[in-house]
Formats: structure tokens, sequence, C-alpha cells
């Protein structure tokens, strides 16, 4: 398997000058030829995984720019060359070169039209609404706890392209696991193998001989309390406002190679955000501000292609949900606030899908939540509430499966990963192979979403 922590060291000039120039296959044979050569043992895991990276750059940033034009103006019909040169240099569209052109990420046009409402109104799209989401929130405020019933499925199904029938398939497809907001777990039965409740990465493992393509599916319920809290108006509250959340470890401080690292930039960003604050309090929210109003919103490319994800967070000015996370923890972590990774689902009445946060503690608060993301979009529209409300605070309507960031999974996974950090979607090893993103698909459905009476 690959050595992830080796992302952490940089590669030699020839291979990026091959890398950023788009000429994949010379990379990879240059990579082949370095790897015939006696190397530090460093060197040659962080070229393993380059060569992987090489393979599948290509794959994302698949849309050469004159058909993305294309695409926009099929939306949009007068858009404009000048717009899309603008926007490239707002960093606003993430694109590479290949061979020599520019290549966009095949979905650059979502992120357009969801971080842009200027341009999502000249495409005829309604802004996004949420009144449950606005109404839980201000129930939260108003009451200081909600509590919800949630009962989900979620069903993963291999591509026709990658089955073949007498294929051995072991599956992954992510639970609930036991935490400070969520309790009550019931799984349906099934032919799995079912982690600990407190697994840092808890999922359902299947093995199955296949005859027919026949989708994994796993069903479960559980039980959602948050509570509110004003960390930067409100008093101080006597005790934890989660008092059985697991106290900080050595962990939740510490460097984890390569994405939540304490480089020199992510030092110097750190102490020019905290500036003189002393407070860990107001050192978070300004770690949280700057994120918020700083860094872009935008759809990734997989994962598994960036190097280090919280400094390339810092350096480009962009992020998803959980790449801004990553930054909000390490810049936490390397001023001794202790902080952590949380993902699974966000929910809604017909379905769920992938969303990721962190967590961070001070005294005498315990363990919180911060939502970057959610914040940002918040802030983007103006409303400063909500803005407010994902620093300390969470919605309830989520589904917690990981708390750890870069973890293994029980019974262990013996193949490299399609995501090898986090898990949402699932994964599958396929006779002996660990199957890309694209070679199997999940859709999580929502059976029930009830608000109980307190």
């Amino acid at each position: 398997m690959l050595n992830l922590e080796s992302l952490i060291y940089d590669l030699p000039e020839d291979v990026l000058k091959r890398k950023w120039a788009g000429d994949f296959d010379g990379e990879i044979e240059l990579i082949d030829a370095l790897l015939q050569k006696e190397l530090p043992q460093c060197l040659r895991d962080r070229l393993m995984v380059e060569r992987r990276m090489a393979q599948t750059l290509p794959e994302q940033f698949c849309i050469p720019r004159s058909r993305a034009f294309e695409m926009i103006c099929e939306k949009i019909p007068d858009f404009s060359q000048g717009e899309l040169d603008a926007l490239e240099l707002d960093r606003a569209i993430e694109y590479i070169y290949v061979r020599g052109e520019k290549y966009y990420l095949r979905s650059f046009l979502s992120t357009l039209l969801r971080v842009h409402p200027d341009l999502a109104r000249r495409a005829g799209m309604e802004p996004e609404q949420s009144p449950e989401l606005d109404e839980a929130i201000a129930a939260l405020r108003r009451e200081g706890e909600l509590v919800y019933d949630i009962h989900l499925r979620g069903t993963l199904r291999i591509s026709d392209a990658a089955f073949h029938p007498g294929g051995r398939a072991r599956v992954y497809l992510p639970l609930p696991q036991r935490c400070a907001q969520q309790s009550g777990i019931q799984i349906q039965p099934g032919a799995f193998f079912m982690a600990d409740e407190r697994a840092p990465q808890r999922t359902a493992c299947f093995d199955r001989l296949m005859s027919e393509n026949e989708p994994f599916c796993v069903e479960y319920a559980y039980r959602n309390a948050v509570r509110y809290v004003d960390l930067l108006g409100g008093e101080r509250p006597d005790a934890p406002i989660y008092p059985d959340a697991a106290p900080p470890c050595a962990d939740d401080l510490a460097e984890q190679m390569p994405h939540i690292a304490f480089t020199p930039l992510i030092r110097a960003l750190a102490n020019e955000w905290k500036g003189d604050e002393t407070d860990p309090i107001r050192i978070a929210w300004r770690f949280y501000d700057a994120i918020t109003s700083r860094i872009r919103y935008s759809y990734m490319r997989s994962y598994s292609l960036i190097d280090r994800q919280a400094e390339f967070c810092a350096l480009n000015g962009k992020g998803d949900c959980g790449i801004q996370a990553l930054l909000f923890i390490a810049l936490c972590r390397c001023t001794g606030i202790p902080a952590r990774w949380q993902s699974g689902l966000a929910v809604n009445r017909k379905h769920a899908g992938c969303h990721d946060w962190a967590q961070f503690y001070v005294e005498p608060y315990g363990w919180l939540f911060c939502d970057p993301s959610y914040g940002g979009s918040a802030h983007r529209a103006g409303d400063e509430a909500r803005h407010r409300f994902y620093f300390g605070n969470l919605d309830p309507f989520r589904m917690v499966a990981n708390s750890r960031y870069q973890s293994g999974f029980n019974p262990p996974a013996g193949f490299d990963r399609a995501d090898p950090y986090d898990n949402q979607e699932g994964e599958v090893e396929f006779d002996g192979i660990g199957l890309a993103g694209d070679q199997f698909s999940t859709v999580y459905d929502t059976l029930g979403l009830k608000r109980i009476a307190l």
C-alpha cells in the first residue's frame, strides 16, 4: 500500500517540471526510471504516491477550456471570454495544464454556480432555501437544546463496467458512531461485520462472492441531541456543554502528517491571524472568521490528489468543507488549542450527502463544534447570526461516522482506498483491487426525521 505520509516531502525538480507542464506520460516515465536507482526510502515512497497521482489527475481535470466556455454559455448565453479570464485570475476556477492546454476540473461549473450568486441568477437558478434549517437554528437558540430521531438507508452499487460475475467484493459502508451528540444507535441486522460503535471510522464490512451485481445496503436509526452556546456573548457555563465527550488527548494537539502539519506557513498564518489575542476562544474565533471570510468555497479534486491539505487551503485561498476544517484544526493545534475531525452526512427530509466539520476544546465549555463551510456560506449571504452560530454550534441534521482523519478500518482494508483519509461514501475492494470513486456509487435516503419533544 502507498505510504501517504510521504506527501510531506517535496518532489525532485525534474518530476515537478513534467507534472505542471501536463506531461503526465513523461512524468510516469521519469518516475519509473528514478525508481530503478538507489534512492532513500522516503523519496521512493513519495515517488510511488506521485506515480498514482500522475495517472489520476488527467482523469479528473478532463474538460478543456474551450469546452468549459461552451458549458457556461449553455447556462448563461451572454457570458464572455473576458469573464472567464477574470474568474481564472480570481482563482475561482481550478485547472491544470495537459500537454500545454488548460483543462478544468470536472466539477468546475457546479462550484461557479454555488459560490457566485450573480452567475447562478444569470443561469436562472433560484437561491438555495433551507427553511427547516433556519427554524431549527432559531429553536436551538431559543430553547437551548434540540433532539431529533433520524432514520437513514445507505446503498452502494458497483458500476456495471467494474463488475464481473464470480468476483469477490469487500465493501465498507459508514455507520453512525457513538459520540457526544449521537446516541441510541440501532443498526438493522445484515450480512456484515459491524465495527465498534466508537471506532474512529465506523463501518459495516461486507464480504461477498457475487454472481450478480446486487447492491450493498445498510439501514440504521439514531438520536442526535445538540445544545446551544453563545461563545462570544453568553455567560460561561459551570460544566462542559457535552459532559459525556471524551477528554482531549495528545493526538488532539499533535501534527498528523502530511495534512495537519505545523509548516512555516501554517505557523506564520496562525501568528498573524491570532495577533496579540490570548483568550483561546477569541483565538479560535479569529481563525474561524478568517477562514469563513477569506477562503473561497470550492469543490475539490479527490483528496488523494492534494499533497498537504491544510497548507493547500492556506496557499490557494480555497477549499471545500473538509479542506477548510483541516486548516482550522491545524491552526488551533499549533497554537495549543485541542482540535479534531468529525464527518459523515448532512441530512434533509429526502436524502443525505457527505459533509465534514471540526471540533475544538476550550475551558469551561469542553468540546465544541466549528463548521467553516456552513459558516462561510452564511457570511457570503450576509447572515451574520448564522455565521456566528456555526462557531461553537452544530445543527441537528447530521450523521457522524468519523472522528479521526486518516484512520484505518476494522477489519483493516488491505488495498489503496479511493479516499484514503475519510469515509462517507464507502470503499470497495473487488477481486483484490481497490475501486476508484467513479467505479461505484452510494446513495443515502432519509426514511425518518422527527423532532423529539423535551
